[in-house]
């Protein structure tokens, strides 16, 4: 048997691929975790089951004040339609909300962060005045 050297691939293990100890998840199950992970990060968070699907369940993770649409990407590039934009700011009104969106980039360097908030510019600058207010700079 030939040695084995840095660089070269191990041979692929015999069988169907998925067929293995580690089953792959659906991308309904991949989604439902990154809104669940994304819940318990942030204070209060509650995942919204069926995001979308029911009337009554609108946006992805529900704050006390906001409501939160996620768009996640394994690659480096999101795009945000305004329609989307237009969907979560309707549903944020209706629920007596502000509207906002987590993006989340996977493919980032170590020291950029790969998640980030969009929300109004208006309310970001009422945040920042509120923190100069309280001293926080």
């Amino acid at each position: 048997m030939p040695e084995f050297r840095l660089g070269d691939r191990e041979p692929k293990k015999p069988g169907k691929p998925g067929l293995g100890s580690k089953k792959k998840r659906t991308q309904k199950q991949r989604v439902n975790q990154h809104e669940q992970d994304l819940a318990d990060k942030l204070p209060g968070g509650q995942r919204q089951p069926n995001s979308g699907a029911l009337p009554h369940a609108k946006g992805d993770v529900k704050l006390d004040n906001f409501l939160l649409d996620s768009k996640e990407t394994e690659g480096g590039l999101l795009n945000v339609a305004a329609v989307e934009l237009t969907k979560i700011t309707r549903h944020a009104s209706e629920a007596g909300k502000t509207p906002g969106m987590v993006l989340t980039v996977k493919r980032v360097p170590a020291t950029v962060p790969s998640e980030w908030v969009m929300i109004p510019l208006t309310v970001f600058a009422q945040m920042v005045e509120q923190g100069q207010d309280d001293g926080i700079s």
